[in-house]
């Protein structure tokens, strides 16, 4: 029929389906890579959709469509973490070819052992103030190397050799700066947090997309009430952030996208989601009741939640699989991790009743962790 002409929108007619199922049907047959695979193997056509998207590259197709026979529940988890990874790469790409074109010299991370170049930032020049960028532009040491920070990627400007070009090295405070080597097994560990990060983050991605067609249900699970009772009783600050911004991811679960928060108590978004439970079904408004409940702990998940696993969390992401969400490697992580750990404090409390606290211990990883993330 397209070949005929006849427009989508007529094709979706005609054969009873949704449009989107016609246009995806259409692009799917105009690549030749898809349309090879699917004659060789049977994936499904959002799984062709996504080849698409790496056609380009006949590593990746292949990687996918190994992942699609054999583990297809991880096949979304594998396909987010290759986009962050393309999308990372181009953007690194993009600020590489600018910092060139401004004459840049690119150099790789120095090593936590390197004794001569320096960050910009611990230097000053001979009259004493800090250099920068553009005061250090015509110095020959000019350099930089592209590092990752919480808002992404960012040029760190350094000086290859300050001593010869006559830079003064100091801290903020105005001492010589120094800094000691990293261990073998502190190298191994910040490798280990910088992988597990990103492997969160892609997860992060497909669970809340996930979460947004699972929110369009018309009723919840017939144990939902379980987990909301649940955070009722142990999450009321989690609760209260959320409502203190809006209920702002619930609210794009739920569609109701426009809702922005007003003021401190982010009225606007608590008011979209009380309307939308008064123009409910009864089971309709549990359903939005549970995503209310399941986005004020998703609110507080991040990258230190792999390592710190809580009990809230934990619950949460068993929750979610038990209705139908297929956990990445790292998400089941949490899991394993606080099961095992749960099990250490119940046999160290059989042991020994002196044992520390556990909130007081917990605490501290995070804060230790967060130094991790900092230095990421």
């Amino acid at each position: 029929m397209a070949l005929l002409g006849i427009p989508a929108g007529q094709i979706a007619k005609r054969l009873h389906t949704k449009k989107t199922t016609v246009d995806n049907g259409l692009a799917v047959a105009q690549s030749t890579v898809a349309t090879a695979v699917i004659a060789e193997h049977n994936l499904t056509l959002a799984q062709a959709l996504v080849l698409i998207e790496f056609e380009d590259d006949l590593g990746i197709v292949k990687a996918l469509t190994i992942v699609a026979v054999k583990e297809p529940a991880q096949f979304e988890h594998t396909a987010q973490r290759l986009r962050d990874e393309r999308a990372a790469q181009q953007a690194h790409d993009a600020l590489v070819a600018d910092l060139t074109a401004a004459g840049v010299q690119i150099i790789d991370r120095p090593g936590w052992d390197e004794k001569t170049i320096t960050d910009l930032s611990d230097l000053r020049d001979d009259a004493g103030e800090r250099l920068t960028p553009e005061t250090h532009a015509t110095c020959p040491g000019r350099a930089a190397h592209v590092a990752r920070s919480y808002s992404g990627l960012r040029a760190v400007h350094v000086c290859l050799d300050p001593k010869t070009y006559g830079h003064l090295r100091v801290s903020a405070s105005g001492s010589t700066t120094a800094t000691g080597p990293m261990s073998e097994e502190q190298k191994s560990d910040r490798r280990a947090v910088i992988v597990g990060n990103k492997a969160w983050k892609s997860a992060e991605t497909v669970r809340r997309e996930w979460l947004r067609a699972f929110a369009a249900r018309k009723t919840a699970p017939k144990d939902a009430p379980a987990l909301v009772a649940y955070v009722l009783a142990a999450c009321t600050n989690d609760l209260t952030h959320a409502a203190q911004q809006g209920h702002a991811l619930a609210c794009a679960a739920l569609g109701l996208d426009n809702a922005k928060p007003t003021g401190w108590g982010g009225y606007a978004g608590e008011r979209a989601i009380t309307d939308a439970i008064d123009a409910a079904s009864p089971a309709r408004a549990q359903l939005i009741g549970l995503v209310v409940a399941m986005r004020a702990i998703e609110a507080r998940t991040g990258t230190h939640t792999w390592r710190n696993p809580t009990d809230d969390v934990t619950r949460y992401l068993r929750a979610i699989a038990s209705w139908g969400y297929d956990l990445a490697a790292i998400e089941q992580s949490v899991i394993d991790h606080h099961d095992a750990r749960t099990t250490t404090d119940q046999h160290d409390a059989d042991t020994d009743d002196t044992h520390g606290d556990y909130e007081g211990d917990e605490y501290e990883g995070d804060d230790e962790q967060a130094s991790l993330d900092a230095a990421e």
